[in-house]
């Protein structure tokens, strides 16, 4: 079973557009039992978290809680510079790696050993 889909397109060399095509609604935070549910990783310096909204912020990505999760939306980042977009990138790629293999929620679920190992890049999509 997934556990999230990202669909991201270079709108230019230093900016993108980035859609929650889907994520596990396990992994996101429920206002009526926790305030936030999060991921981070230290050696990418970034965090993957859910609370209120999707969007990005300079290190981390946040999806959204389940009560505000829109399947389909987008949002749009922008840097002041190429390399700093391409870091950004680089770094949620890593860090949805590591999620992947190392958050503590995910290995409590009964399809954790049927997962994706890594990050599958389709063309613009995403996939874990």
């Amino acid at each position: 079973m997934n556990r999230i889909i990202l669909k991201i397109k270079l709108t230019s060399d230093k900016s993108a557009k980035i859609t929650l095509v889907y994520v596990d609604k396990r992994v996101l935070a429920d206002f009526g039992k926790d305030s936030f549910k999060y991921f981070y990783d230290e050696s990418n310096n970034f965090m993957i978290y859910s609370f209120d909204n999707f969007s990005s912020v300079r290190d981390a990505l946040k999806l959204p809680s389940k009560d505000k999760y829109i399947q389909g939306e987008t949002i749009d980042i922008e840097f002041t510079e190429e390399e700093k977009l391409k870091n950004w990138l680089k770094r949620l790629y890593n860090t949805l790696n590591s999620w992947n293999d190392n958050y503590t929620i995910f290995k409590k679920f009964d399809d954790y050993d049927s997962r994706p190992k890594k990050l599958i890049l389709n063309k613009e999509n995403w996939i874990l």
